[in-house]
């Protein structure tokens, strides 16, 4: 075996090691979403990619100076294949980065229980939007009702604690899986973060003209924010139907 030759299934070997992890990163990323982690890291991946590109092309470089036919094209369809595999992720990855929005919640400090954004109601504060990201500024009583509609795209969410000084504070810490009634769970009234944030759509009746009255689907963004122990001592959920039925919505073309 020559010295190119070697070079070829040295580098091709690599490149191989490689696409298996980056198979395998990706499978952990997958499970990760689908448990709802808190917390995924991509930047294994970034790695990955970073040293599977130069790898893939040095391959297809060497294969052109090796004399065996079967190597050559070998080396051509392996390398070649994954390379149309790095690129098929980053272009994926560069949409998905364009695509994402970026949205913060500002609550009133202290507040603790659901928050609900409602869309496309009635009586409703303008979507606020600046720089490409979405501004909610929660009153109260927890419940923003907005004139604009939900958009389902991929977000970077971050709340915020706002006081009346215009002032804020980050809440950072955030808990997308069940909070069990243990002894530590319930004294901790000191960590304050975000529970289950998800969207959704329900239905109700709204009367506009009051004489007649049709079925509409509401959009809506819901979580907790609080403490744990307030979330398993204290916590009443938000009757969104009987909130609905008081405060009622305008209908978005459904008769």
């Amino acid at each position: 075996m020559g010295r190119q030759a070697k070079w070829l299934w040295l580098v091709t070997g690599a490149n191989l090691a490689v696409a298996i992890l980056l198979i395998l990163m990706l499978y952990a990323v997958r499970l990760a979403l689908a448990a709802m982690a808190p917390e995924i890291t991509t930047w294994p991946l970034l790695v990955a990619l970073l040293v599977g590109f130069p790898l893939a092309i040095f391959g297809l470089l060497i294969a052109r100076r090796v004399s065996s036919r079967i190597s050559r094209y070998a080396a051509y369809l392996f390398n070649g294949c994954v390379l149309l595999m790095y690129g098929s992720l980053t272009l994926g990855g560069a949409m998905l980065f364009a695509r994402t929005v970026n949205e913060s919640f500002f609550i009133p400090d202290g507040y603790r229980g659901d928050v609900y954004v409602i869309y496309g109601s009635q009586n409703c504060e303008p979507l606020v939007e600046k720089d490409g990201e979405i501004t909610y500024r929660i009153p109260g009583d927890g419940i923003l009702r907005v004139c604009g509609t939900l958009d389902r795209k991929t977000t970077r969410t971050r709340y915020y604690y706002w006081r009346r000084d215009g002032s804020s504070q980050r809440i950072k810490s955030l808990w997308l899986t069940t909070i069990e009634r243990t002894p530590e769970n319930i004294a901790d009234d000191s960590e304050v973060g975000v529970f289950f944030p998800r969207t959704g759509s329900t239905g109700t009746f709204a009367s506009t003209p009051p004489s007649v009255s049709r079925q509409c689907s509401v959009d809506f963004q819901q979580f907790y924010v609080g403490t744990k122990h307030h979330l398993i001592t204290n916590y009443r959920k938000t009757d969104l139907h009987a909130y609905l039925r008081d405060h009622p919505v305008g209908c978005k073309g459904s008769e």
